[in-house]
């Protein structure tokens, strides 16, 4: 995991995309109450699909998984399986406390919640995970078992872990979540270099919506950042406290405060270093191009952009997820073309430029980069 940037695989599935009008045939047309009675009549469970129409995971549940026929067949013999657009019926999703998309519900014939599955799963995945439950053995059996299978390797450990205290959160048990955070973010993940990244956006973001039901979560970080901010001011050369800080601003939207943080400290201040590489983004809308550009330096960014273009080419099959994925490597580089146009960087922008232009030759991202450059070198 790299220290400055978010791997871009991570991300893809959260792109916009458009959900399939077409019904796989293992779902009904039934309204919630409908379905429930009619699982209760055949001694079935209810499987509830909740998705918006803008979900890219959706859609790839749609043509993978929900169309595979060892899939539907599976819950044509198992399940009543609707498909709830979040958008549309906000009720049931405020009932269900939706806040991930795909999130797959399954009700038991009681109606009480037997298990949820959240976000994308390939269809032996979700087989492996539907047969579990309907064995009676949860997400959560899953992911402990999980954290036990990984004791011997720290890094699945530090995996298995997280999706353990996602699970916990996911149902509920809001005290043992934030529990299993806690130590990933003072402990297992502080430890580990591989996972400072994670540690500083995607646990982060755990512990931050988790917070939303469950004010201790709140507190307990707002704790963690007092700590960060005086051992910033403590010791001129604090880089990690600074990226703490930081982060812990973005997870809450308080980009502003590290921004100002960061113009009260002098140029070539350390401190100040850690701080802006969190505000490349806010540079970019500022047009605060030189800083932008000092954040994420061309000769790093290439090497990291060869290394996100190499993986595209190596690990991704399926022509969904490769389309997404291009664009954001795409959306990804042109920030940094902007950002070094601004600058007055014009070599460095033109050899992101022609790496982008080798990886997509299309004439929409030509346009894009020639737009990206005008805006930069253009006054406002």
């Amino acid at each position: 995991m790299k220290r400055f940037v978010i791997p871009i695989a991570a991300c893809v599935l959260a792109l916009p995309a458009v959900r399939s009008a077409d019904s796989p045939s293992a779902f009904r047309a039934l309204s919630y109450d409908n379905a429930l009675r009619t699982a209760q009549q055949e001694n079935k469970v209810l499987l509830i699909d909740f998705f918006t129409t803008w979900c890219g995971p959706c859609k790839l549940l749609d043509q993978t998984t929900w169309s595979d026929p060892g899939v539907q067949r599976l819950l044509g013999k198992n399940a009543i399986a609707i498909r709830l657009d979040a958008e549309k019926e906000v009720d049931l999703a405020r009932r269900f406390s939706i806040r991930a998309y795909p999130t797959i519900v399954l009700i038991k014939e009681d109606g009480s919640e037997m298990d949820r599955l959240v976000g994308y799963r390939p269809a032996a995945t979700f087989t492996d995970e539907f047969t579990s439950d309907l064995a009676g053995e949860t997400g959560e059996a899953r992911a402990r078992e999980a954290v036990a299978k990984a004791a011997s390797n720290p890094g699945r450990q530090l995996q298995a872990r997280l999706e353990l205290a996602n699970q916990l959160a996911r149902v509920g048990k809001n005290a043992e979540a934030l529990k299993e955070y806690l130590w990933l973010y003072d402990v297992g993940m502080k430890q580990d270099p591989e996972f400072s990244g994670v540690r500083n956006s995607f646990l982060l973001d755990a512990i931050h919506r988790l917070s939303v039901d469950y004010p201790p979560a709140a507190a307990e970080l707002s704790i963690r950042y007092d700590a960060a901010k005086r051992s910033l001011f403590s010791d001129s050369d604090a880089r990690s406290a600074a990226f703490d800080v930081a982060a812990i601003n973005r997870a809450y939207h308080r980009d502003d405060e590290t921004l100002k943080l960061y113009d009260e400290m002098s140029a070539g201040d350390a401190r100040r270093a850690g701080l802006g590489t969190a505000l490349f983004r806010l540079f970019l809308e500022r047009r605060r191009y030189a800083e932008a550009a000092a954040a994420q330096p061309a000769s790093r960014y290439l090497v990291m952009l060869d290394q996100e273009i190499s993986s595209a080419a190596k690990s991704i099959t399926n022509p969904v997820v490769g389309d997404q994925f291009k664009r954001v490597i795409v959306l990804w580089a042109l920030d940094e073309i902007e950002a070094l146009s601004g600058a007055g960087q014009a070599s460095n922008a033109q050899s992101v430029a022609d790496r982008l232009r080798a990886f997509d030759p299309s004439p929409a991202t030509a346009t894009a980069i020639a737009a990206r450059i005008k805006k930069a070198t253009i006054p406002s």
